[in-house]
C-alpha cells in the first residue's frame, strides 16, 4: 500500500484510483486538516464509552440490587464527564469520583496530543480503580501499556 503521506506515491496512487494528481493532494489535505482531527476527537469519545461500558459490566458483576419485585438487579448507569477547568494545582488531571460517576478534569495548557495522553492516563486508573484492568504495585507502568495499546497510532 503507497503512503497517503508521501507525494512521490501521489502519481502512483492517481492511477491507482484513476484520478488527478491535484486530486490526490484535495484528498490528502481533507484527511489532514478536516477528517483526522474529528476522527481523532471522536476517538476519544468512543474510548470513554467503552471504559464506561466496562465500568458499569463490572459494576453489574459486584453490586446486585434487586429492583422491588425480585427482577432483574437494578443499578445505576456509570458516565464519565470531562472538564477543562482543574480545581487543583500543579497536576494535569484531577478524577472525581461520585457513586454514579467520574469527572476527569484536566489541564487545559498543552497541545491536543498531550491532552489526549492525560485524558487516556485517566481513564486508565479508572480500569485499575474499578478492577477491570488488573496491574497493582505496578499502577503507572500498567496504565502506560494500557494507553501504548489502546492509542496505536493515534495522535503519533
Amino acid at each position: 500500500m503507497a503512503d497517503n503521506s508521501n507525494k512521490n506515491d501521489w502519481e502512483e496512487l492517481a492511477k491507482k484510483f484513476k484520478v488527478t494528481r491535484e486530486e490526490c493532494e484535495q484528498c490528502f489535505q481533507f484527511n489532514e486538516k478536516i477528517f483526522r482531527p474529528r476522527y481523532e476527537k471522536s476517538f476519544l469519545a468512543a474510548t470513554i464509552s467503552v471504559v464506561e461500558g466496562l465500568i458499569n459490566e463490572k459494576l453489574r458483576e459486584d453490586t446486585r440490587k434487586p429492583d422491588g419485585d425480585g427482577g432483574t438487579p437494578v443499578f445505576p448507569l456509570y458516565k464519565i464527564m470531562l472538564s477543562g477547568k482543574m480545581s487543583r494545582k500543579n497536576v494535569k488531571a484531577f478524577i472525581r469520583t461520585f457513586p454514579n460517576g467520574t469527572v476527569i478534569e484536566y489541564d487545559t495548557n498543552g497541545n491536543e496530543k498531550e491532552i489526549y495522553n492525560t485524558i487516556m492516563h485517566a481513564l486508565g486508573h479508572l480500569l485499575l480503580q474499578y478492577g477491570v484492568l488488573a496491574g497493582v504495585p505496578h499502577t503507572e507502568n500498567i496504565v502506560e501499556l494500557f494507553i501504548h495499546f489502546v492509542s496505536d497510532g493515534i495522535n503519533d
